[in-house]
């Protein structure tokens, strides 16, 4: 198992780490421009999105070391936590055009090399999961893998849309902990239809 999960595993980490590679090149290359940073929220973003991928490496890693079910539970939990934090870097796309003094299609190649390589770190993340859960059976391993989506899904729905910022609710510590640290990091302006807001209770700018 260990050899067809951990090559595509791999391969997907590596791509990711060329997109955001180059997001955060287009990035500071953006704030030299302009001479301000009202995108530099994006880096903060990428590295919450890198999370649940470095935990689900760290859980199926332990559960080859036969790490203690609790290690492996306990791991399971906070990367279901941090989960939303990769998913939700597409909506980052509400900003575009929101922030001038750049071109548009600067900014959206920017934000698209953040999403991405977001996108790519968490369904790599969730499948490597679902392979650690197969042990469970075929049946629990799907269960996750819809289970761990459809919260996540819930979340960013509850972030982005709802704009709740109840630190308590849904993935409130991750989510509170990103909102403290983004407060003042947000962006001066945003869309009217879908004001940012951290995902989930207190999700990132």
């Amino acid at each position: 198992m260990r050899g067809g999960n951990a090559g595509p595993f791999d391969f997907v980490g590596k791509v990711a780490a060329v997109l955001l590679d180059t997001g955060l090149t287009l990035l500071v290359a953006r704030d030299a421009y302009t001479h301000d940073g009202p995108y530099d929220f994006l880096a903060w973003n990428a590295f919450l999105a890198s999370v649940p991928y470095a935990l689900a490496a760290f859980v199926d890693a332990g559960r080859r070391r036969r790490a203690p079910l609790y290690v492996l539970g306990l791991g399971g939990l906070v990367w279901l936590l941090f989960l939303p934090n990769a998913l939700y870097m597409v909506t980052d796309f509400v900003h575009l055009g929101d922030i001038g003094r750049a071109p548009v299609w600067f900014d959206a190649a920017m934000i698209g090399s953040f999403a991405c390589a977001g996108l790519l770190l968490g369904f790599a993340s969730v499948h490597r999961m679902q392979s650690f859960a197969r042990q469970l059976g075929s049946t629990q391993a799907w269960l996750l893998t819809v289970g761990a989506i459809a919260l996540s899904t819930v979340g960013i729905y509850r972030g982005r849309v709802l704009q709740l910022t109840d630190g308590t609710q849904s993935f409130g510590p991750v989510e509170w902990r990103a909102g403290c640290c983004r407060r003042s990091r947000t962006p001066p302006r945003t869309s009217n239809r879908l004001r940012r807001r951290p995902c989930s209770a207190r999700r990132l700018s």
